[in-house]
């Protein structure tokens, strides 16, 4: 076990999904000004240290707000995803 991490729960699921960005969902359920605390506090992130070796070790490019454009990329992994997470 790594950390907290129960590592034998980990599972690797191989795809050719390519997705665009960083994504990080915030419940609607949250209220509107923690939402955009949240999103501030990511985009901080990036320039500090610590957040400039996460997107070099992950390779990710840095915190983006999603467009339509991303969104409909992704519809058709939709299905594919929820049966993964059965």
């Amino acid at each position: 076990m790594s950390g907290n991490i129960d590592m034998s729960k980990i599972r690797i699921i191989e795809g050719n999904i390519n997705v665009p960005h960083v994504f990080t969902l915030a419940s609607s359920r949250l209220d509107k000004d923690l939402v955009v605390k949240l999103k501030q506090a990511l985009k901080s992130f990036e320039q500090t240290q610590k957040g400039k070796e996460f997107f070099v070790n992950t390779g990710f490019l840095g915190y983006t707000s999603i467009t339509k454009k991303d969104l409909d990329s992704l519809v058709m992994f939709i299905a594919e995803t929820k049966k993964f997470l059965e």
